[in-house]
């Protein structure tokens, strides 16, 4: 069962709560609109309302313009179903300010009466961060994999450092999705810093071109030494018809663009 079987006291409950240095409340399920019967300090240190302010009234109050609507409905569901609910989701304080709130509900039954106890995690610090380590991964990833667009139909992708199998799978993500945004007609891969190891650039390049090839674009690489182009010329080249340029100045001037 989903419901805590054992028949606590409303007294005990309040008093366990109110050592509780998070938010809690306890509606009163069999009551008209689910009212809080119920907060501890907690609550009110953080969400900014007073006692007076809560009691008698649903939770919905700490919802606001921008909470998620699904959120909203899978706990109301759940409320009625009597079931556990545990999520995030946006709320607001008294004066206005929007808070990520971890909410834990849990149905009670006290004396046949079914209760919920409510508790409030305030976690905004938590998301913010995520959300900031999230920015920081995507700024090293667009360092990582630059995609810089020439013109309409060309797009320079100098790469540097090292191709490992996560960094050549990000590669054929960023690339594929930026084809899908654009009409390039040509993919100039420079490889010019980039430290080719034989087993391994044949792997990443032909999937490069075989990922432009389905989004309609053509591969060129420039960058390889003539040792280099001329094993890829006897593998890659023979199979996947990829053409080699000893430098980007190279590759540009014979398909007729500008330099960088």
């Amino acid at each position: 069962m989903n419901f805590i079987t054992e028949q606590p006291s409303i007294q005990l409950l309040t008093e366990t709560l109110n050592m509780v240095e998070n938010g809690a409340v306890i509606t009163d399920a069999s009551k008209p609109d689910n009212p809080i019967v119920f907060m501890n300090d907690g609550f009110a240190h953080i969400t900014g309302y007073t006692r007076e302010e809560v009691l008698g009234k649903n939770c919905r109050f700490l919802q606001g313009e921008k909470t998620a609507p699904l959120s909203v409905q899978t706990m109301r569901q759940s409320i009625k179903e009597a079931r556990p609910f545990q999520h995030t989701l946006l709320n607001y304080r008294k004066d206005g300010t929007p808070f990520w709130n971890k909410v834990d509900i849990k149905p009670v039954w006290i004396n046949e009466t079914l209760y919920f106890i409510g508790l409030q995690y305030d976690v905004t610090d938590k998301v913010h961060l995520n959300v900031d380590i999230e920015s920081a991964k995507k700024e090293i990833e667009d360092l990582s994999i630059p995609i810089i667009l020439l013109d309409d139909e060309t797009m320079v992708v100098p790469l540097v450092g090292q191709m490992d199998a996560a960094r050549s799978l990000l590669l054929m993500d960023k690339l594929s999705k930026q084809l899908y945004k654009t009409a390039v007609e040509k993919v100039i891969v420079d490889v010019t810093g980039l430290y080719l190891e034989t087993d391994m650039s044949e792997q990443w390049m032909q999937n490069l071109q075989h990922t432009s090839k389905l989004m309609g674009a053509e591969v060129v690489v420039s960058g390889v030494s003539p040792k280099m182009a001329f094993h890829f010329n006897q593998t890659i080249h023979a199979v996947y018809d990829m053409t080699f340029y000893p430098s980007l100045q190279a590759a540009l001037k014979e398909h007729g663009k500008r330099s960088l």
